[in-house]
């Protein structure tokens, strides 16, 4: 049984200074308490300790005492990255292939169609290029692999 509970420790310092004095089983036991994979066995009690450590590190202690995993506590967070949100309040982002003449609602749904197409990283530069264009309503062509693409609602002829 645990002789000292994280929650009871006026500090880090006093909580690694038992760490130092406690035995094996109770390292085991104390990691086995807070972490997301229990052990059976460290291979040497600095490790245990070591382990123990970086445990202590990653929890937070909340206002009620309850030790609390630190990814518990992260709210949640609904921003989106701001060039993102840019790209996704374009009103029409179809993607022609000129070669073609397919169309498809965006460049992710091109890549599902022709998987051998474009990479994913030629599919982030395709979007990049012709989303940015669009932002600054310039029409663009985007050549990749001896296609040719452009965002139908920037593009000269009829949709």
């Amino acid at each position: 049984m645990l002789n000292i509970e994280p929650h009871q420790t006026e500090t880090s310092e006093s909580l690694y200074a038992w760490l130092e004095t406690a035995s094996i089983e109770q390292l085991i036991e104390f990691h086995n308490k807070y972490a997301e994979r229990r052990v059976r066995a460290f291979s040497d009690r600095q490790r245990a300790v070591d382990r123990c450590r970086e445990l202590w590190d990653k929890l937070q202690v909340s206002v009620a005492g309850k030790v609390v995993k630190a990814k518990e506590r992260r709210p949640s967070s609904n921003v989106k990255r701001p060039a993102m949100s840019d790209s996704l309040r374009l009103p029409d982002r179809r993607v022609r292939c000129i070669e073609t003449g397919e169309v498809w609602e965006n460049a992710l749904r091109m890549r599902r169609a022709h998987p051998d197409w474009v990479s994913s990283g030629q599919l982030n530069r395709l979007t990049r290029q012709l989303y940015t264009a669009a932002k600054a309503n310039e029409p663009t062509t985007v050549q990749i692999n001896g296609r040719t693409f452009e965002l139908v609602s920037l593009s000269g002829t009829p949709k």
